[in-house]
């Protein structure tokens, strides 16, 4: 369950795009600061927020390689 705090961050990042789905990464972000991931709940309130379709989020989601859908091992390597 996101908090009232996450809810209005995402909210306010909504807010500062024209368009809601270009919102998507920096929402799903927040929600992953908090939290260190994305689970299935999370996903869907962020997209109920975003006035966008679970689908549109999780395919974002998927896409993007920083945005993680699952709890993460103590280590995190990234390679370019």
């Amino acid at each position: 369950m996101l908090t009232d705090q996450e809810k209005a961050g995402i909210a306010k990042i909504a807010d500062e795009y024209e368009s809601k789905r270009a919102a998507v990464i920096e929402a799903l972000m927040l929600v992953q600061k908090g939290r260190g991931w994305v689970s299935d709940e999370h996903l869907e309130q962020t997209a109920a927020i975003l006035e966008i379709s679970p689908t549109a989020v999780e395919s974002v989601a998927s896409f993007y390689n920083l945005i993680l859908r699952r709890p993460p091992g103590r280590h995190v390597i990234y390679v370019c």
